[in-house]
């Protein structure tokens, strides 16, 4: 009598465990086709940037990465020393 319900048990385990791998092989393309992929990055190098509030900031940092990405950056701020920094 046990042997029989843990035969059963296992077909059901196995047929689960079917039915799980068959949905997986047909759900993944599907969510794939409606995965965003990440957006491209536009080329700044030798582009001309203009930053107001340049000083400190969000300013500043994009300033900075713009800078390391060898774009041509145009600063601007209130307070010119920080702009210098």
């Amino acid at each position: 009598m046990i042997l029989s319900l843990y035969k059963a048990l296992l077909a059901v385990i196995e047929v689960a465990n079917l039915l799980l791998l068959i949905s997986a092989a047909l759900l993944s393309p599907v969510l794939r086709a409606f995965k965003r992929s990440p957006p491209r990055l536009k080329c700044v190098r030798n582009k001309t940037v203009l930053i107001t509030g340049a000083g400190h900031g969000i300013g500043r940092e994009m300033a900075i990465r713009f800078a390391r990405h060898q774009a041509i950056t145009v600063l601007f701020d209130l307070n010119e020393v920080l702009c210098w920094r």
